[in-house]
């Protein structure tokens, strides 16, 4: 009931609809079933494998004053190295997760190797019956990326996703970002709720430069009222103040987030396979100038599920993001697109399309841009811990102003990147939950 009123509560990065795998099938470690119904767990997982990338090459702003790098087109290899580890926790009333992944990507025939390290953790504890807390937090080192334009978010009840795949890097320049995020919920009666919610998000550049530092804290408060099961009305207030550049006069957006309307999250009527949720909102954000742009939010999800294991998934986003990346407000549109299952009992397979469109900046006259990306995976199971991976990934994005754009980042792009992975997956510790534990 309360997670698409507290998204307010963090930062409204565009999130891309995936599917959901359902554990209709044994012995599917791999695939993240396998450890059954645990009280805790620690997996260890990584990934050895390489492939070819194609990519188009552009300049590169490099500084006030300085003349723009020309980055050559690249056709060639590629070796990626990745490893998890991950532990959950689930006793009564307190659920528990923490992760560490590290990624590392070097490109045949140059001396630069890209890597990311990140670790994150959440917690949650239902006080009572009807008032529940959960929080959030994760660290990343790694290259700057346009992961905005393809979709990412974090809130207060899952573990933060910290590292980014590396075939998106778009500069051998690294940030470090640190998100947490709180949520708070009080049941007042049976059908009236409180929620509120708080984040903070800071982001340090690599290029010695304070002008890529920022900050963005949001705080949110809404009452939702349940009409019926999976339908149910909402209100909401909150406030997001972003920080651009540590320097003594750094700049400054504040954002309005007054959110209302109905929900609809449940399966509909017509068929037990076909779910559909939906939010409205408004959104608020004042300019340096200080003058405030409304802008209509929301957003809506389609599912549908096919056979015993497959799921497709349509999803429509609109929103303002408050991103550290550029420096001010983004104003986007996101669609996508996508479909999982299992081909049979050794055999996954997935695919998606997304596509999203906006302006960098809420003045008039803010520069545009378009991007969109495709994937596909396959994955078969060779043993229960041991399998193989076979990834396709395409990206593209356009800017119309490249003094938008952060130092180090090309103004464009049109990137393929596939690749095959041996994946390694091992539960290194698991304890089965007793038979009277609460769930």
């Amino acid at each position: 009931m309360l997670t698409a009123v507290l998204a307010i509560a963090a930062p409204a990065s565009a999130q891309i609809a995936q599917p959901t795998l359902r554990s209709t099938r044994p012995a599917r470690g791999l695939f993240g079933g396998g450890v059954g119904d645990v009280s805790q767990s620690l997996i260890f997982t990584a990934s050895l494998g390489g492939g070819y990338d194609k990519a188009e090459g552009g300049q590169i702003i490099n500084g006030p004053g300085l003349a723009p790098i020309v980055s050559p087109p690249w056709v060639g290899s590629h070796v990626v190295a990745m490893t998890a580890l991950g532990y959950s926790l689930s006793l009564g009333r307190v659920h528990a997760g923490a992760t560490f992944d590290a990624h590392g990507r070097f490109r045949d025939g140059q001396s630069n190797t890209f890597s990311g390290m990140g670790a994150g953790g959440n917690i949650g504890w239902d006080i009572a019956s009807r008032t529940t807390l959960s929080a959030s937090q994760g660290f990343s080192r790694q290259p700057r990326n346009m992961q905005l334009f393809y979709g990412g978010a974090f809130d207060a009840t899952s573990t933060p996703n910290t590292v980014f795949d590396l075939s998106g890097a778009t500069s051998l320049a690294d940030y470090t970002s640190s998100q947490t995020s709180v949520r708070f919920q009080q049941g007042i009666t049976s059908r009236i709720a409180l929620n509120a919610g708080y984040s903070y998000l800071t982001y340090f550049g690599s290029n010695n430069s304070t002008m890529s530092d920022a900050t963005t804290s949001t705080a949110a408060l809404g009452l939702s009222y349940s009409i019926a099961k999976g339908v149910y009305f909402r209100m909401g207030y909150g406030s997001t103040t972003a920080r651009y550049g540590a320097s003594s006069q750094p700049v400054r957006y504040n954002g309005l987030v007054m959110d209302g309307g109905l929900v609809f999250d449940r399966a509909l009527s017509l068929t037990r396979r076909t779910s559909v949720t939906f939010s409205t909102g408004l959104t608020g954000a004042r300019d340096d100038a200080g003058l405030v742009h409304y802008f209509v939010a929301g957003r809506g999800t389609l599912s549908y599920e096919l056979g015993r294991s497959w799921t497709t998934a349509v999803n429509y986003r609109r929103g303002v993001d408050f991103d550290q990346t550029f420096g001010q407000p983004i104003v986007m549109d996101m669609v996508s697109a996508g479909i999982s299952g299992d081909l049979n009992r050794r055999f996954q397979a997935s695919a998606g399309v997304a596509g999203s469109w906006g302006s960098i900046g809420i003045n008039a006259g803010a520069s545009g841009y378009n991007a969109y990306s495709a994937s596909a995976d396959l994955r078969t199971a060779l043993t229960r811990q041991l399998g193989i991976s076979l990834s396709y990934a395409y990206r593209h994005y356009f800017v119309d102003d490249q003094r938008s754009l952060p130092i180090g980042m090309q103004p464009s792009t049109d990137r393929h990147s596939i690749r095959a992975t041996l994946d390694l997956w091992v539960p290194l510790f698991t304890r089965a939950r007793r038979p009277d534990a609460t769930r």
